[in-house]
């Protein structure tokens, strides 16, 4: 069962909160707290999975809260409640990674609804943990510790059916991991390849060099975010793990011959 955490400074509201039928939703209620540090003491006594806080707090805000709850338990899920006075404080909050914020004052229902949402990502994070371990358990079939170890002109000895299986796992691995920082380096670490060989290996087996596939990866779900949602054009590029908005615009042209606001004006008018 998932465990939240409750935090907001006015005893009513909190007793509200803490009335709610959360075991409907599977949730266990681990504790509640009417101020940042009592939620920083919870936190260090147990695992949490979710954070459920008041963004204005005396003592410490919701938003500084977050980020040295963040660093106690970095997989923890935020959510900002938040009044029509703080609404743009709280939507700069979500850049930084919280998950989401519910306008004060809220229902059962919306509360729930967002409550739900958090508990799919918690369920997909889980998901791509489980496949982060089975490809890594997979590649390491391919090659022993000393073979990283080799010099750059040195091929470690696999199997043709083999070296299929990995170009299949890498792509496989870059299409899970795009929105990340991923590195032929990184690569390296979770195939125990060395770099040099790996960057042959890909060019031989695609035609194509890394970083190329990387970013053609990244740029593909761009333009799928680019026609399914309304962010701007600098947050759908740091969802696909690309940080210079210009180099970003400049890529997707180079790909779709438009500007990402071009592609998406154009294909919602189709």
């Amino acid at each position: 069962m998932l465990k939240i955490v409750i935090a907001d400074d006015e005893e009513f509201i909190r007793r509200g909160y803490l009335s709610l039928k959360w075991e409907e939703l599977g949730i266990e209620v681990a504790g509640a707290a009417k101020n940042g540090i009592e939620v920083l003491e919870l936190l260090q006594e147990q695992p949490v999975d979710i954070l459920l806080t008041d963004i204005r707090m005396p003592g410490m805000t919701g938003i500084e809260l977050s980020k040295k709850a963040l660093k106690l338990q970095p997989e923890l899920i935020i959510i900002l409640l938040t009044g029509y006075g703080e609404f743009s404080y709280a939507q700069e909050a979500v850049r930084l990674g919280i998950f989401d914020y519910i306008l004060k004052p809220s229902t059962p229902k919306e509360i729930f609804a967002c409550i739900n949402r958090a508990k799919e990502q918690i369920k997909k994070k889980e998901g791509q943990q489980k496949e982060m371990e089975l490809i890594q358990r997979e590649l390491s079939n391919f090659a022993a510790l000393e073979q990283a170890n080799q010099v750059l002109s040195t091929k470690p000895e696999v199997a043709p059916e083999e070296e299929e299986m990995l170009i299949q796992m890498i792509i496989r691995y870059l299409g899970e991991h795009y929105a990340e920082n991923v590195t032929l380096a990184s690569l390296a670490e979770v195939t125990h390849f060395h770099t040099g060989y790996l960057s042959r290996y890909i060019k031989q087996k695609t035609g194509q060099n890394f970083l190329s596939i990387l970013t053609g990866i990244r740029i593909s779900h761009a333009a799928k975010l680019l026609l399914e949602t309304d962010l701007k054009n600098y947050e759908v590029a740091e969802r696909v793990g690309i940080a210079d908005e210009r180099y970003f615009g400049q890529v997707f042209k180079k790909t779709y011959g438009v500007t990402p606001s071009q592609y998406r004006k154009a294909k919602r008018k189709e």
